[in-house]
This record gives structure tokens, sequence and C-alpha cells, in this order.
């Protein structure tokens, strides 16, 4: 190999050259692996008003929950809903059921709409979740990290029991 009394050989040469390519393809194909991952960014807003549409009151208020794909690869969102914090299980936005699955290309968004009225409270709602058509979950969490952090304390120590309903009793 290297040695102070030889010089560099050309296979010494070709085998440097060798392993600089190598690793910067490497690192080329790992920066393009995660630059192309999907990125789905989740926002939530409440207190509109929706104009000019037979399907929605104008005198209503609802919540939007806007499904964004920051990403560079398309994403197919097939249902979008929230998960409860102080008990098990969540509730599907209609509007992801009743428009069916939605392809969002690069830069796009899709909004679902609730009726405030209808929603059992921003305090009871740990987070709004978007599933995709490959089975990914996107979560923003809405709820404080005490608040989930406490109550997930009490999931695992079991003092928060799920009760069970059985057709016997």
């Amino acid at each position: 190999m290297l040695n102070n009394n030889n010089p560099l050989t050309l296979t010494d040469l070709v085998a440097l050259w060798g392993a600089i390519t190598g690793t910067v393809s490497l690192m080329i194909g790992i920066f393009t692996y995660f630059r192309d991952a999907s990125k789905i960014k989740l926002e939530f807003k409440s207190g509109w008003q929706v104009k000019n549409s037979p399907q929605y009151d104008p005198n209503e208020l609802y919540s939007s929950l806007t499904v964004s794909n920051i990403g560079r690869r398309p994403v197919t969102i097939v249902k979008a809903g929230y998960i409860f914090l102080k008990k098990n299980g969540g509730a599907i936005l209609s509007d992801s059921m009743i428009y069916g699955s939605k392809e969002l290309l690069e830069g796009k968004n899709v909004d679902f709409l609730l009726k405030e009225k209808d929603m059992d409270g921003l305090s009871e709602i740990n987070y709004f979740v978007a599933y995709d058509a490959v089975g990914n979950t996107y979560k923003k969490f809405v709820s404080p990290i005490y608040s989930r952090f406490l109550y997930w304390l009490l999931h695992v120590t079991h003092v928060r029991r799920k009760t069970d309903v059985s057709p016997n009793n």
C-alpha cells in the first residue's frame, strides 16, 4: 500500500479514486432518498364561516383541517379525523368519507370541514390525523405536551382502564 519508500502506483490511485466516487455517490443517494420522501403537513383552524356553498350552512361556524403535500412525491389521502385525549377512539371527518380519496401532488392541499358544534371540544382532542393510501399516518397535535404525557402515564399504569361492555350485563 502506501509506503514512504514506494511511490503511488496506478492501482493505488484507481482504488483511491473509486473510494472517493463511491462515497460521494452514496451521500448523493442518501440525500435524494430523504429529499424525495413524502412530507405531509396538517394545519387546523377554527371559527370559519362558509359562504356561497349550498352544502354548508352560512350561519354555522366550521373548523378546517388542511392537509398539504410539501414533499416532491404525490400522496393519496384516504381519510382524516381526530383522536381523543381522555378516552379511547376518535372520529372520522365526514368530508373525507363523502368526497373519497384525494391525490395531493407537489405543493397541493385539501381542506376537510367539520361543524364546531358537532366537535367534542378542542380540549378533548389529542391530535388530528390523516391517513394515506399506503398506510402512513400524519399527525397534528393540538393538546399540550404535559397533558399528553399525563394521560399516557395513566394509560400505561392502567389507572385509566378501558371499560368492557358485554351484552350479558
